[in-house]
């Protein structure tokens, strides 16, 4: 396996570079790095089966469950880059570019922590903890010098309170909706965690990555409340569970250190989703004048529900049609700025945006380095 490790390690670098590079530059992740990092593992295998052929090398003939493996795992990766786009927690770019990586990078670069059937989720570890790590440590210390510089300046604690009007006004429509709907809530929190613990107890992962995966998984929860369908499959597993415990001698005081792990879960969950709001809602949101509105632009949530009754009305959320996390397309664009400027809307929100690709680098090269993901490093590095 060294040789093929060697083999894949030049393209999974260069594609890494020039992918991040170019996000950071133009803020776009271009095909044909994509591509290249779909057909160089077919040069790669080909190559490896010729030299097996004239028998330059012998690797004891043809290994089909490292082929079935790598097959199972591409096939994975697919279905879960897709989902994590379909949600928002990243562009399409971005998706192909995983999928790139799941292809290229060799199975054997996850042994010290190999997770059956789906190994590249090592890698999607590696890419979303670090990040999230990252913007919650940046948010906690821009929040303290957002503090600190409202207290000296008098202008910034005018607006501060302009901003937490605003954020309350939002806060309570948003608490509002969520009691009407208390009990959906709880059923559809407590149908996810009850899979989210069972599929870390069955992978031999710690309870505490639960967190970040409640995170990237927003979206789903919002999609389970607002589908019947899936509403009814969640009350008939939840049902289903305590029913199977019940009947296998469980009581009430037994599920006590469940509710707690959940509660703790969920608190933490609670936090952190805080923390990262008022981070997106102080530091990453700024304003500019409507004509100034390119394609590729991320339009702010709460630009949409707004203080301006037109920007929230169905009028123009039907003409604006489906939003992406690569942002506006130049038909939408082009909408926009018509809309505000027939409506005498001058400015509009906007997310400020960072290089992705480099993120995904980054947890490319710590699966590279450790072959396993960043809790296995932590546990290892904090049980001696």
């Amino acid at each position: 396996m060294y040789l093929i490790n060697l083999l894949f390690l030049p393209a999974i670098l260069f594609i890494g570079a020039i992918t991040s590079y170019e996000d950071f530059t133009i803020s776009k992740i271009r095909n044909k790095w994509v591509i290249l990092g779909l057909l160089y593992p077919v040069f790669c295998y080909s190559f490896l089966y010729l030299l097996v052929f004239v028998k330059l090398i012998d690797y004891g003939g043809v290994n089909h469950a490292y082929i079935i493996s790598k097959l199972i795992n591409t096939a994975i990766g697919i279905v879960v880059a897709y989902g994590i786009w379909k949600f928002g927690a990243w562009s399409a770019g971005d998706a192909k570019l995983f999928i790139a990586y799941t292809v290229l990078i060799p199975l054997d670069f996850y042994s010290k922590g190999y997770i059956k059937f789906f190994p590249s989720l090592i890698l999607l570890f590696n890419i979303y903890i670090p990040l999230l790590t990252a913007i919650t440590l940046t948010a906690l210390f821009k929040l303290l010098s957002l503090g600190f510089l409202i207290i000296k300046d008098k202008e910034k604690r005018i607006e501060l309170v302009n901003s937490s009007v605003k954020i309350l006004k939002n806060v309570k429509v948003k608490a509002k909706k969520a009691y009407s709907k208390g009990g959906i809530l709880i059923l559809v929190y407590l149908a996810v965690f009850l899979a989210l613990e069972s599929a870390v107890r069955t992978l031999s992962l710690p309870k505490i990555i639960i967190v970040p995966i409640l995170l990237l998984i927003q979206p789903l929860s919002d999609l389970i409340r607002k589908n019947k369908t899936l509403l009814i499959l969640c009350s008939v597993g939840v049902i289903s569970y305590f029913v199977f415990k019940f009947s296998h001698g469980y009581t009430l005081p037994e599920f006590l250190p469940f509710l707690k792990r959940m509660l703790k879960i969920f608190s933490l969950f609670g936090l952190v989703k805080i923390i990262l709001f008022l981070y997106i809602k102080c530091t990453q949101i700024r304003k500019i004048e409507v004509d100034k509105l390119r394609a590729g632009e991320v339009i702010a949530e709460d630009a949409l529900t707004a203080d301006d009754p037109q920007l929230a009305s169905e009028e123009f959320k039907k003409g604006l049609g489906q939003l992406y996390p690569e942002g506006l397309t130049c038909e939408q664009t082009e909408f926009i700025r018509s809309f505000c400027l027939n409506s005498g809307i001058r400015f509009i929100e906007v997310y400020k945006t960072f290089p992705f690709a480099l993120w995904v680098f980054i947890g490319v090269i710590i699966t590279l380095i450790f072959r396993q993901s960043v809790i296995g490093v932590a546990i290892t590095l904090f049980s001696y």
